[in-house]
């Protein structure tokens, strides 16, 4: 049997009232090794949707075996993760285009160029999507309007480091 866990609110406890620094040195390797094997012990410890996964599957092949059809398995599959991974928002997929991501896949050909000047047909690109997603996007590729404050603000600030031209 695994023996019992370091109590980690006594050990910060007895770190708070240390004076002197072998006790502060030794309370502090307790800690680290306390909260080590915590660590270990939980890493090692599967969390209730792995249990009930591990469980389902084990269903799973049971019925398998005694030849309960795959929509019927499926089905209990997805009510048994559901009762435990209960749902938290509402996925709302909107665009076909980019699937979501803001940015729609092209590939550039002699018919359909890319724009760079430079440019060796047959690589993939993306540009921004017309959907909502994809405004945000072109708004990441377009530059603020910089001020003159701005480059004002820029140059001013210590450099470290440097002490002597050269260096």
């Amino acid at each position: 049997m695994a023996e019992p866990l370091p109590d980690i609110a006594a050990i910060l406890e007895q770190l708070a009232q240390a004076q002197t620094p072998a006790e502060l040195r030794e309370l502090h390797g307790r800690l680290g090794f306390a909260i080590k094997t915590k660590r270990k012990r939980a890493k090692k410890e599967l969390c209730p949707l792995a249990k009930t996964f591990e469980e389902a599957m084990r269903i799973w092949d049971a019925d398998k075996a005694h030849g309960v059809p795959l929509a019927d398995r499926q089905q209990h599959l997805a009510q048994t993760l559901r009762a435990v991974w209960p749902l938290t928002r509402v996925w709302r997929y909107v665009c076909d285009r980019c699937n979501d991501t803001g940015w729609e896949p092209r590939s550039c050909t002699p018919e359909t160029h890319c724009g760079r000047r430079r440019c060796e047909p047959g690589h993939d690109y993306v540009v921004p999507c017309v959907c909502l997603k994809g405004e945000g996007r072109r708004q990441q590729l377009t530059p603020s309007a910089l001020t003159q404050g701005d480059f004002e603000q820029a140059g001013k600030g210590k450099r470290k480091g440097f002490t002597k031209v050269g260096r």
